[in-house]
């Protein structure tokens, strides 16, 4: 379960006016930590950069890989380091691989 620290700078004087109240509100930090999956909802929101990488085979759905310039017959390929976009040939191509047998290519 998440964890919630609320700190203040300040204490209340015994003579403690409204403003007061609102000056510990104010200057009150807030950190939230140790949130679990329990803690989130389905709409949470979450965005990429604050996920671990997926690691685990089969989590990832082929459907949320995304080649630029998507076009009807293009190939994807990994390079070692990431996916890459092989346009479509020309009629009567074959797809070969290159002399360094690095990649694919049309020929």
């Amino acid at each position: 379960m998440a964890t919630i620290t609320i700190t203040r700078t300040t204490t209340l004087p015994d003579s403690a006016e409204k403003s007061d109240f609102h000056n510990i509100v104010d200057d009150a930090t807030i950190a939230i930590s140790n949130i679990v999956n329990a803690d989130l909802g389905n709409s949470a929101g979450i965005v990429d950069t604050k996920l671990a990488t997926i690691s685990t085979a089969g989590k990832v759905n082929i459907g949320a890989l995304v080649a630029t310039s998507q076009a009807t017959g293009d190939v994807i390929y990994f390079n070692g380091t990431a996916w890459i976009r092989l346009a479509i040939g020309t009629g009567d191509q074959t797809l070969t691989v290159n002399a360094g047998a690095t990649a694919p290519e049309w020929a």
